[in-house]
């Protein structure tokens, strides 16, 4: 029995058919189909194999594309075979409970169990499974699943957070490129073109006109009031703001706690959200109530719209971030070993994130990051580290939990700044030295720096000027010499034009004193300068080996 397409299947065969074998960049068909290239990817296997059964070869070219090729004289127009090609409705399981979630969220009324069973042809116990692990999905958002027998199944919670659980669950189950390509179209051509986003139940409020509008309404304010959304936060505001005129439009209304509502009056949020909520209201013909602007005021601040400079902070009066932010670092320096406390840009940029995470906690608004598994699996150490260090400190934000997205935000930061550091300590500065002239000095500085990626040539010297303090001071590590020294400071001597065995006796003295470095590194120490030297061996037996090696050359 040949095995059936799924319509993104079918829809990559489809590109792939119209170029006439010329091969295609997998970034090519996900924009076509708007979706992510890892998307397009994880289908391609099935995609080949479907293409094997029927006389066609699928080719991967790397660098280049994909494309399909004929086999079979014999074989039916691959146009042919697709427009008689059953296409099958197969669910994952996370699409299914995409699915059945979208239902759910939308629905005034109890739906029968049977109508996902005959849908999805699931059994009764994959149904309840589904379902739990939607209510612990849920759960954040003070929502329940609610499951009577003879009656159906439903949701219970407030306005505010169906809201929210909609929101969210489109920023997480739609594919972040089915979103991207609604907002790159041409405003005249802005409409959802992939049946895949027209039939999304999640992705059902949004309407092209709805985000053209409210794209404009975000533009005005960020040029009128000088602020700056984030990218992700941008997105959010669209998804968050059209859902709002939606839900305003069919009477569904915000109820928001008065002491809470006077809180938010008093962000400098509040007042781009009420010239946002005015120009709603002009549009749609809509009375906009003052939990509703609190509710706009909520998300903008979680956009972190104002520059560092000029936000306020009136709603961390209680938190002082900074020294929240130090704590971290200081937590995740420790168990690492990596001296993050240096990291002047991370820090400023950790805090400036720090506001924004504690302002979305304290209103319950949740934000996904895509990246999770890629950054536990790839910094499995680093965002351990981060967990441990959010954990200790999470009391005193008063806050129930930080979610493994947020953590992840945060892993990301340090682990930029790791690679960094990293990279860092595997340097070496060095002197060169060679009494040949200036030019054959410049041109073995050049040859090493060439060479060898960890190395950096801080000075071109002359060797009746070398003086252990002054290369201390400089911070150079080691000198490079064409001549044999004597000094008492890391010195190795190579050829004016290097050959390989140059090159050894350079990469051993870079690791020598690095492992020496990785020793030091924590910043327990302030050590003195001269502990920081190479052992009196070391200086030896490198002076030894770039004395054999002169003498061999």
């Amino acid at each position: 029995m040949s095995m059936q397409l799924t319509p993104r299947q079918r829809s990559i065969i489809e590109v792939l058919a119209k170029t006439a074998g010329n091969p295609v960049p997998v970034g090519a068909v996900s924009e076509k189909l708007g979706v992510s290239s890892r998307t397009v990817l994880r289908e391609l296997t099935s995609v080949e194999s479907w293409l094997k059964e029927n006389g066609f070869t699928f080719t991967r070219k790397p660098g280049v594309g994909i494309l399909i090729e004929q086999d079979r004289a014999d074989a039916p127009p691959l146009e042919t075979l697709l427009y008689t090609e059953k296409v099958q409705s197969v669910y994952s399981q996370k699409e299914r409970r995409r699915q059945i979630l979208g239902e759910l969220l939308f629905l005034d009324e109890p739906v029968k169990s049977y109508v996902f069973l005959s849908r999805f042809q699931i059994s009764e116990g994959t149904l309840a499974r589904d379902l739990d692990a939607l209510d612990e999905w849920l759960s954040p958002f003070q929502i329940r699943i609610v499951r009577r027998p003879g009656v159906g199944i439903l949701l219970e919670g407030s306005e505010t957070a169906f809201r929210q659980a909609i929101a969210n669950a489109a920023l997480e189950f739609v594919d972040e490129g089915e979103i991207l390509k609604l907002l790159r179209e041409p405003e005249d051509k802005k409409t959802p073109s992939e049946p895949e986003l027209l039939k999304n139940r999640l992705f059902s409020f949004i309407e092209p006109q709805i985000v053209v509008f409210v794209e404009k309404i975000l533009t005005h304010t960020e040029q009128e009031l000088n602020i700056k959304y984030t990218d992700s936060g941008y997105m959010a505001l669209i998804v968050h703001l059209s859902l709002s005129i939606r839900r305003l439009r069919s009477g569904e209304k915000i109820e928001m706690d008065p002491e809470e509502l006077k809180n938010l009056m008093g962000f400098p949020e509040y007042p781009v959200a009420e010239r946002i909520a005015k120009q709603i209201g002009q549009q749609f013909r809509l009375n906009i109530p003052k939990e509703e602007i609190g509710f706009i005021t909520m998300h903008l601040s979680s956009a972190r719209i104002w520059p560092q400079t000029r936000r306020m902070r009136t709603q961390l009066q209680s938190v002082n971030t900074s020294q929240f932010v130090m704590s971290i670092v200081e937590s995740v320096e420790k168990e690492l070993g990596l001296p993050f406390h240096t990291c002047s840009r991370m820090i400023e940029e950790l805090t400036s994130h720090m506001d924004s995470m504690i302002s979305r906690l304290s209103m319950n608004i949740h934000l996904d990051n895509a990246q999770g598994d890629t950054i536990r699996q790839k910094y499995p150490d680093i965002y351990q580290a981060v967990e441990r260090a959010c954990e200790l400190f999470r009391d005193r934000l008063y806050i129930e939990d930080i979610s493994s997205s947020e953590i992840t935000y945060v892993a990301m930061h340090f682990a930029a700044a790791a690679e960094t550091l990293r990279a860092e300590q595997t340097k070496v500065t060095a002197a060169v030295v060679c009494p040949s002239g200036m030019g054959a000095s410049r041109m073995l500085a050049a040859n090493l720096m060439r060479s060898l990626h960890n190395i950096e040539i801080r000075q071109i010297m002359s060797a009746f000027s070398l003086e252990p303090d002054k290369l201390r001071e400089n911070g150079i590590d080691l000198v490079i010499s064409t001549v044999p020294l004597t000094i008492d400071f890391p010195f190795i001597c190579v050829s004016p034009i290097p050959q390989a065995q140059d090159m050894l006796v350079i990469t051993r003295a870079i690791e020598s004193i690095n492992t020496r470095r990785s020793k030091e590194l924590l910043p327990k120490v302030t050590t003195d300068v001269q502990n920081r030297q190479m052992s009196l061996e070391d200086i030896r037996s490198l002076t030894r080996m770039g004395e054999e090696i002169a003498q061999l050359l």
